[in-house]
């Protein structure tokens, strides 16, 4: 399990607008964009996601920790 990378993806899509919508346009190639090794069991779980869901927590994090 790649739990590192695991990490940052869930880091990402709720500190990175651009990055939160590709990953939900495209999970796979997000991921390999960013250099996100994961498993396909991980790939999988990922795709379950609401993505909204990140984009309604993004909301409340202060604007200086997110990126545009």
């Amino acid at each position: 399990m790649s739990q590192n990378a695991v990490e940052n993806f869930l880091g990402r899509i709720v500190t990175d607008h651009k990055f939160r919508r590709l990953a939900e346009a495209s999970l796979e190639y997000a991921c390999s964009r960013e250099g996100l090794l994961m498993s396909q069991d991980e790939m999988e779980c990922l795709k379950g996601l609401n993505f909204a869901e990140f984009a309604n927590l993004a909301e409340g994090i202060d604007g200086a920790l997110r990126r545009g």
